[in-house]
Order: structure tokens, then C-alpha cells, then sequence
């Protein structure tokens, strides 16, 4: 298959689906809670977005991580939120509460099944443009749970190429600057809309040690969309860095060399798009999703370790308060009134 003059190695299957506005048909909700509740136990699934305030998303999570699947949720703490509007805010917090409430309610029950129920805030201050900033801090929030360890199983070389990686960039010439198109702002807000999901068979694949470069890879690749963003916006066919089949040999060669039999349970999807993951999303608007699967659905994974590395995980619902602190009574109210708006 060929787009343009850039060769496409790799079979790719995708799915355009549209949820109509108001009472219409509402197809990207039916994909997602297709893999919400079917996605078999073991699995692990990955959910940052910019309002995270819907408490159907929520159930169905709960229940995914009863019946063994590990699940990441990531919402953005007040300082990172592109849309603070208080309800917005009142709501997705109250969401983060009960998800911690019901971790930590029914921690034997997830823990028996092998489930896992994690809920990060992303609160960073670091700019889009720091590619060397964010594979640190990859680095030192591995470094600070031990979960992440476990879930991930990376080999060891991976970590020290981490540092290795931020060392080069952070000392080479000509880095991106701060003042060019990328940095409307001081600060990365979340607005990434995604969902990732991988079987236990197909999570298997982040335990190679071809990691390590893979990331160096990765790293090169979005330093060099920054370093020419007119050219990575306008024309990709034109900046052959900025192309780079990054992690396809890798994953073809374990994939061959899986028994049939776990082949046969291999699952990746990625879901992205314009939905959110609030009732507003969920039951008025017009919302479009592309559905991904088979590999390139897997490198959503690179940029969504970046989000882990710039996340709070936090464990105890207190403390919210200080990630994102709470709204007066009368807003709290209002928010409830109002829930389709926000």
C-alpha cells in the first residue's frame, strides 16, 4: 500500500465511527463499551483524556478491573486542564474519588482476579517541546512505583537508556525553541481523546528488551517534527524523519516467534478522536472516532508513556484536594443541575 511516496509495510485495518448529535445513533459509544466489557481478563487498558467526568466510563472500568483487567486512567489535575469550566472540574473530581474509593474498596477482589484499578493525575510543568523532560520524567516516576515496574516488566537496559536519552537531547545543538509554533502556552495541557488496549498475549510485547532503542527512535522522531513544524504539519511526504516506521521490524519479529496458539489472543486497539469521556460526549454531541488495530495501534503506546511519566498516581482519594482542589457548594450544585453541559 502506498500514500504518496511513503510505503505502508505493515497491514492496517481502521474504522471511521460517528456519534450523531443528540438522539442519534451513537457508534463510537457501542466501540468502546465493546472493549470495555469484552476485552478479556489480563488485558490492560490506557485512558487519558481532558474531561473524564463520565460515571457510565467509570462503571464499566470498575467492573473491567473485578474481572481482571488492568486499567490506567489519567485526567488532567486543574493547573493541566485545557477546559476548567467548574462543572467540568466539580465532576471529574468526583469521578477520580469514587474510582479511588472503589480501588481501595475492593482491592481484594481486583487483586484476586489480577486486575488492577490506577488513577493518575497529569500535572506537569513541562513544555510540549521537551522531549528530554519527558523521558525523565518516564524515568523517575517508574523509579517511584513499584506497580509501574511490575505491570510494564521492562529489562533493565531500559531505564538507563531513558537517562541516556535525555542526557543527548538535553546537550544537543539547535533544540527546538521555545517560542516557536508548539509553545502557545508555559505549560502541556491533556487534550488527548485516546484509549488503548492490549490483550495479556499482546502485553507481552513490552517486556523486549528492543525497547531501549525503540524509545531513542521515538524521541528522534518527535524532535524532528518540532524542529520543523511546517513541514511535519504541511507536508510529512516532504520530511522523511518524520515518517519513520518506528518499532514495525520489532513487533513482526515477536509476533513470528509466539506459539499459534497465543497469536490466536493477540489484541491491540487504539481509539482516538473527539469524544470525551464525560455525559456530555456520551449523549448530545457529534463525535468522531477512528478505531486502529493490529500494529499501527501500538504506537500510540510511545506517546502514552510519556502521560504516565508526567502523572501523579495517587492512591488515597484525599489527595485530590491538592491536585484538584474543591468547588464551593453552590457550584457543586449547579454542577449536578447541568451535567449535559459540561
Amino acid at each position: 500500500m502506498r500514500a504518496g511516496t511513503v510505503r505502508i509495510p505493515y497491514p492496517l485495518r481502521a474504522l471511521q465511527l460517528q456519534n450523531g448529535t443528540g438522539f442519534d445513533s451513537k457508534y463510537v459509544n457501542v466501540a468502546k463499551a465493546v472493549l470495555y466489557t469484552l476485552m478479556p481478563p489480563g488485558s490492560v487498558i490506557k485512558i487519558p483524556d481532558s474531561l473524564w467526568n463520565g460515571t457510565f466510563w467509570g462503571s464499566a472500568l470498575v467492573g473491567c478491573a473485578l474481572r481482571g483487567v488492568r486499567v490506567l486512567v489519567i485526567a488532567p489535575a486543574l493547573s493541566n486542564a485545557p477546559a476548567r469550566a467548574f462543572g467540568s472540574m466539580v465532576r471529574g473530581r468526583e469521578l477520580a474519588w469514587r474510582l479511588l474509593t472503589a480501588a481501595r474498596t475492593f482491592a481484594p477482589e481486583i487483586a484476586e482476579s489480577g486486575g488492577m484499578l490506577k488513577v493518575g493525575m497529569f500535572a506537569t510543568e513541562l513544555r510540549v517541546t521537551d522531549i528530554a523532560g519527558k523521558a525523565a520524567a518516564v524515568r523517575n516516576t517508574f523509579e517511584r512505583h513499584a506497580w509501574l515496574h511490575d505491570l510494564f516488566a521492562f529489562p533493565d537496559e531500559v531505564y538507563p537508556a531513558l537517562d541516556s536519552i535525555a542526557v543527548a537531547l538535553r546537550s544537543r545543538p539547535g533544540s527546538p525553541s521555545l517560542s516557536n509554533g508548539f509553545e502557545s502556552y508555559e505549560r502541556s495541557y491533556l487534550h488527548l481523546k485516546a484509549n488503548f488496549f492490549a490483550s495479556r498475549e499482546a502485553w507481552t510485547v513490552m517486556s523486549r528488551a528492543d525497547w531501549a532503542p525503540l524509545m531513542g527512535e521515538f524521541a528522534e522522531l518527535r524532535l524532528a517534527q518540532l524542529q520543523r513544524p511546517a513541514a511535519a504539519v504541511a507536508s510529512f511526504a516532504e520530511d522523511p524523519d518524520a515518517l519513520r516506521d518506528i518499532g514495525g521490524d520489532v513487533l513482526r519479529r515477536w509476533y513470528d516467534e509466539l506459539p499459534a496458539t497465543a497469536r490466536e489472543r493477540v489484541v491491540f486497539f487504539t481509539v482516538i478522536g473527539s469524544a470525551n469521556q464525560n455525559d456530555r460526549s456520551f449523549v448530545l454531541d457529534g463525535e468522531d472516532a477512528l478505531v486502529i488495530s493490529r500494529w499501527p495501534s501500538v504506537l500510540a503506546y510511545l506517546d502514552l508513556i510519556t502521560l504516565i511519566g508526567q502523572s501523579e498516581w495517587i492512591e488515597d482519594p484525599a489527595e485530590l484536594d491538592r491536585l484538584l482542589p474543591a468547588q464551593s457548594a453552590m457550584k457543586t450544585r449547579l454542577a449536578h443541575w447541568f451535567r449535559y453541559a459540561f
